[in-house]
């Protein structure tokens, strides 16, 4: 699909996340040790227990096979994308129909955070979670209601805790509760625990490993795990639950924009179908879960999103056979999508880090705000062309329900569209990388140090620290990364934890 897939190696490092997991699948790459998680000399003790270690595999392999390079750092996230999409589609059509299949696909397709923010256009995990989180509850709803086997969904269920572990606890939680709740997927449970006893030795051997090879790091690393779930060790952005909850909501009103002011009503015409409400467990057992966890980051939500847009291809599949519901739902839809103060045109996501991009909505405030009027007049238009099509017939009614349906998925393609024009995009960081390149080629002599530009941390470790010492300075305006030739005794073994390059380990000086 061109939508993840066109130009997916012309811009440069986009997030710290993405150069941390390819420098960690280089090192496999180039050691041969596919057990440890290094990045640039340090490492990754947590991320061997949290985030590991299927998408390193994955990634190295894709080194071995085709080279190092900004494609390769991304491949992997862009098929878990395309493969999404069809997941979603695959799971509405069992659970809705072949229309709201299709509709889901699209409403999936283009929803802009799972696309562009730390989604599948750029190389991190989220991506590849989300593909495994909806793949678990379609194999998952197989397996129980139609008499399948659980195998494949416990391979499912491996590969999510090989890919970010602690996630893994959302599906047992709803699969759980749904034997407690249905009658008819009780006489399953026996099937489901044997399968998931018998595959328990793979699901535990990574693990199993890494305690053999880190077992003295076990005790920092649990302290750090439960400090993070109990809020004894909250996340610098952390104030609390609620406002945990209140994050993740704004960041879904702003990422899946304008499906989200459709969202509420396609949610309650689901609360209404039993096939439909059995799936608003995953997304709400996923919200519990990240608003429990003591810190927060935007990406957390990618799971919940094919759940939501099932929701919304129902909904949109119903609007012409169901006339008055549809009218009203369209019209309320029309004013929220005014009310919600989203920037409809997003800044560049290929020049900000997902951490800090700026993914604010609100609701507009004053009854006479120019967004209120303008949603009441969407509101009037719109009660009035269905007015005027449920006169006319069915054919007529239909056709204004598609039109209605299919301005949301017109503007949300749009929007999904407008940082194709971004996509030859590269920062300061992979400018100046860029430049000592070409020096070097041309035996030019590099004049020491080199001033790093502002950016992250990581990205700038991942791109100079295999070349370059880098040492921090403090100064008035702040601490700022400096290059130096590798090797510089007066900058090997220092600790620049403070800045966000976490501790390194210690190596002697080139000879």
């Amino acid at each position: 699909m061109p939508v993840f897939f066109w130009g997916l190696g012309r811009y440069g490092v986009v997030n710290g996340d993405e150069a941390i997991y390819h420098a960690i699948a280089e090192r496999m790459v180039a050691t041969g040790d596919w057990l440890r998680l290094d990045f640039r000399g340090e490492p990754r003790f947590y991320d061997s227990f949290m985030n590991a270690p299927l998408h390193y595999f994955a990634r190295a392999a894709l080194i071995e096979l085709f080279g190092s390079g900004r494609w390769t750092m991304r491949v992997l996230s862009a098929a878990a994308g395309a493969a999404t999409v069809l997941a979603t589609a695959g799971l509405a059509a069992r659970q809705a129909g072949s229309r709201a299949a299709l509709l889901a696909g699209l409403v999936q397709l283009s929803t802009f955070q799972f696309v562009w923010l730390h989604g599948a256009r750029t190389g991190e995990l989220d991506a590849l979670a989300t593909l495994l989180f909806v793949g678990i509850a379609w194999l998952f709803l197989r397996a129980a209601l139609d008499g399948r086997s659980f195998v494949p969904h416990h391979l499912a269920l491996i590969a999510l805790a090989w890919t970010k572990l602690p996630l893994v606890l959302v599906p047992l939680a709803v699969e759980a509760g749904h034997f407690a709740a249905s009658s008819r997927a009780r006489p399953r449970l026996r099937a489901y625990l044997v399968s998931g006893a018998a595959l328990a030795p793979l699901a535990l051997s990574w693990h199993a490993v890494q305690l053999a090879l880190w077992w003295d790091q076990v005790p920092a690393v649990a302290a750090r795990m439960w400090g993070q779930a109990s809020g004894a060790v909250p996340d610098s952005e952390y104030v609390g639950r609620l406002d945990n909850a209140m994050f993740y909501l704004r960041t879904l009103a702003w990422g899946a924009f304008p499906w989200s002011a459709a969202l509420p009503f396609a949610l309650l015409a689901a609360l209404r179908e039993p096939r439909l409400r059995a799936l608003l467990a995953w997304p709400l057992a996923l919200g519990v879960f990240f608003a429990l966890v003591a810190k927060h980051y935007p990406w957390y939500v990618l799971p919940a999103t094919p759940f939501f847009a099932i929701a919304l291809g129902s909904w949109l599949a119903e609007l012409p056979r169901r006339a008055a519901p549809a009218l009203a739902s369209l019209a309320a839809a029309s004013v929220v999508a005014t009310l919600l103060c989203v920037d409809a045109t997003p800044a560049n996501p290929l020049a900000e880090v997902a951490l800090v991009y700026p993914m604010r909505a609100r609701l507009a405030g004053a009854l006479g705000a120019p967004a209120l009027v303008a949603g009441a007049a969407g509101a009037v238009l719109a009660a009035g062309a269905m007015l005027a099509a449920q006169r006319r017939g069915g054919r007529a009614r239909e056709v204004a329900g598609f039109a209605h349906g299919h301005a949301l998925v017109a503007t949300a393609a749009w929007r999904g569209a407008l940082p194709q024009r971004q996509l030859g995009h590269q920062s300061e960081l992979d400018l100046l990388r860029a430049a000592l390149d070409r020096a070097r080629a041309a035996g030019q002599p590099i004049e020491f140090p080199v001033r790093v530009p502002p950016g992250s941390p990581q990205i700038a470790r991942f791109l100079f620290g295999e070349d370059f010492e880098i040492e921090a300075r403090a100064t008035p305006a702040g601490t700022t990364l400096w290059l130096q030739p590798k090797g510089d005794p007066a900058v090997l073994g220092r600790s620049i934890g403070r800045l966000g390059l976490e501790r390194r380990l210690a190596r002697p000086a080139d000879p």
